[in-house]
């Protein structure tokens, strides 16, 4: 089915998780966020409300051959992802879709996946998830003493990397709802060919 012909009633988010057990940084509450991200925006609850959106959670992607990998990223309009690899493929995402990268703690670097966002069209955001969560100055700093120590040398680095992610289920929440409004408006512009 060519998705440019057949316009997607509601977004479609998938979360693309990592394999915790080979790689680190991958979402261990992934279950959870999807079930509350269908909670609060599934067909089932929401009927015919402009929030309305599917979820599901994918892991172990790097055991699927690239045609299955290009079907999955082409059919998601709402990336949710740890950052890792897998992000690669976010240039496979349909025009106006976004992609949201979660960093856990020490480890933070949207500007490496931010770019190819940016260069395939699509909005990105990243979350950082460690000590810290900008909403104060004090909070602010604790993530800036956070980075710098984590990021401070390539052996630091690497073991920040490894660090599981516990993904702050509410604040995820709301970014969805906002990237759900926003991906209704860009359908809803004829100017756009999404």
């Amino acid at each position: 089915v060519d998705r440019e012909a057949v316009k997607p009633a509601i977004p479609h988010i998938t979360i693309l998780n990592r394999d915790q057990e080979s790689s680190g940084r991958s979402i261990l509450n992934a279950e959870d966020l999807a079930e509350a991200i269908q909670e609060k925006f599934g067909r089932g609850t929401n009927g015919n409300s402009p929030l309305a959106a599917t979820v599901e959670v994918v892991s172990h992607m790097d055991e699927w051959t690239f045609a299955q990998q290009f079907v999955k990223v082409s059919h998601t309009d709402i990336l949710i992802s740890p950052h890792g690899a897998q992000l690669t493929s976010l240039f496979l995402l349909p025009k106006c879709s976004s992609v949201l990268e979660i960093f856990g703690r020490g480890y933070y670097v949207p500007e490496f996946y931010g770019s190819l966002a940016a260069s395939s069209g699509v909005r990105y955001q990243s979350l950082y998830t460690g000590g810290g969560d900008n909403s104060t100055s004090e909070s602010k700093g604790n993530m800036t003493a956070e980075l710098d120590y984590w990021m401070k040398s390539f052996e630091t680095r690497s073991v920040a990397r490894l660090f599981p992610i516990c993904a702050p289920i509410d604040v995820i929440v709301d970014k969805v709802g906002e990237e759900i409004q926003l991906w209704n408006e860009r359908m809803k512009d004829a100017k756009e060919r999404c």
